[in-house]
């Protein structure tokens, strides 16, 4: 598995908070960038992952607001234009208020879609290009795009997509605004021919990401190129990376080295470790930004 990822950026999970080892107030404790980085990589990749499920059955059947395989039942309503105009414009709307969805998280807003019909969403070289209409997760605000480019098989075998991002967040309780960018591959290992389900999905990623932080701060990130994440779709994992090793390093402060577990086995729980300048930091992967 480790060939079908190149080295590069991210990490994922909405936020992290600390369960153990004091921090100081040293830079070279100072985890806001990590924190930052991966509060935008999870927004993000769970647009594309409701806008995925969203997109591909044309009468919308497997899209059950009951359903718990859906990331964004029972709260969105989606609805659907002319699936024979291209592009087609695919709308999933969360209300105007918070609720909650299956995955833990409050959404509000509206994700757009412009996209190919159901029938040719599958196809290599489709392009869906997600904008957001006052969208929250958790409170924070997403700003900007994100277009996902099917690429069709890729030379191991596995079906991927190019995800290209530009945005941020405007943080809740007026904290402050983020920037953020990425471009990423992401390779389906796993549920690529069920789409109508996600409970057998599983995903690696690889790519490169810069941001800066609310505080001004500017960093880059990017993945181990022996051991990419690894994300799992199934009910009680779906909300993390369960594997893989990612690093961030925050303008002239040393690189945080984010672990979220091994390839085997595949073990689903809310652990990483963060080590910066030998001291290494026991978290637990939160979804809310604090």
């Amino acid at each position: 598995m480790n060939n079908i990822l190149r080295p590069t950026a991210l990490i994922f999970a909405l936020a992290i908070g600390i369960v153990s080892c004091n921090k100081d107030n040293t830079d070279t404790d100072d985890l806001n960038a990590v924190y930052n980085n991966a509060a935008s990589e999870t927004a993000y990749n769970d647009v594309a992952s409701m806008g995925d499920e969203s997109v591909i059955d044309e009468d919308l059947t497997s899209f059950k607001m009951d359903d718990a395989e859906k990331i964004s039942a029972p709260c969105a309503i989606v609805t659907r234009g002319d699936t024979n105009a291209m592009p087609n414009v695919v709308t999933i709307d969360f209300g105007t208020s918070n609720c909650l969805c299956n995955d833990g998280k409050y959404r509000r807003g509206k994700i757009i879609i412009n996209c190919p019909p159901p029938s040719a969403a599958r196809d290599s070289g489709a392009l869906f290009h997600h904008e957001f209409q006052d969208f929250y997760v958790n409170d924070n605000k997403v700003l900007g795009y994100i277009d996902v480019t099917n690429f069709g098989l890729s030379p191991n075998g596995f079906n991927h997509f190019k995800w290209d991002i530009v945005g941020g967040l405007e943080l809740a309780n007026g904290v402050g605004t983020t920037a953020w960018e990425s471009h990423q591959v992401i390779a389906f290992l796993a549920g690529f021919n069920t789409p109508n389900t996600r409970l057998d999905d599983k995903i690696g990623i690889h790519g490169g990401s810069s941001g800066t932080t609310q505080t001004g701060e500017t960093y880059t990130a990017e993945i181990d190129s022996l051991l990419p994440l690894i994300r799992k779709f199934e009910i009680g994992c779906r909300k993390h990376f369960f594997a893989g090793t990612a690093y961030v390093t925050p303008q002239n402060k040393p690189t945080r080295t984010i672990n979220y577990g091994a390839m085997t086995p595949e073990l689903c729980d809310d652990i990483a470790t963060v080590t910066v300048n030998g001291q290494t930091y026991t978290i637990n992967l939160d979804d809310t930004h604090e």
